[in-house]
């Protein structure tokens, strides 16, 4: 009975970790996504960051989620570096 609840305990453990990637996966996209819409608002989104998400989107799909992951990590510090990079430059001007 014991060997049975070992092997129930450990496939149930087994089933679940896919999901908890899927579910981080899900979550670093979203994040991405919400950073890169705020530098969009601001007018300085960069060049390759909706690619970068779109390529994490794809590798979820895939069931990449280690992949998924980094890619949505380094589009969220993309639109991160956009959005200080708006806030230096919104007082920038000449200076005579």
């Amino acid at each position: 009975m014991k060997k049975f609840l070992l092997g129930a305990f450990l496939c149930a453990s087994l089933v679940s970790l896919p999901t908890m990637a899927q579910e981080d996966a899900a979550k670093a996209i979203e994040e991405a996504k919400v950073a890169y819409q705020d530098a969009d608002t601001r007018g300085y989104a960069w060049r390759d960051t909706r690619k970068m998400i779109k390529q994490a989107e794809k590798a979820a799909a895939d069931g990449d989620q280690e992949k998924a992951i980094q890619l949505a990590t380094q589009a969220k510090a993309q639109s991160e570096a956009a959005i200080a990079q708006a806030a230096r430059e919104a007082n920038a001007g000449p200076r005579i």
